[in-house]
């Protein structure tokens, strides 16, 4: 049996969020969005755990719109694009 990854194996999004001293930003929303965000075909939503990371896994291949709202820091969006099988990093900064 094979047991390499098919080309539509799911892959993920991982990443940390900072503020600019360098400081994590626990408890920041994470909202990952498969193709633009006024056609969205998929949603996704998680929080950054107290050092910053998030991760969200069992994505299909393609382009994803990545939005972080952090109470005191608002909004930032960020563009990634996941591959069959990988994890895709995307960190933002304050």
């Amino acid at each position: 049996m094979d047991s390499s990854p098919s080309n539509d194996s799911p892959g993920s999004i991982e990443g940390r969020i900072f503020e600019s001293d360098g400081r994590p930003v626990p408890a920041a929303r994470v909202f990952v969005t498969r193709g633009q965000p006024q056609r969205a075909r998929a949603r996704f939503a998680t929080v950054t755990s107290a050092d910053g990371r998030y991760r969200v896994t069992h994505l299909d291949p393609g382009a994803y719109t990545v939005r972080v709202v952090a109470q005191q820091q608002g909004q930032h969006e960020g563009t990634v694009t996941v591959r069959s099988a990988t994890i895709a990093r995307l960190d933002f900064v304050l």
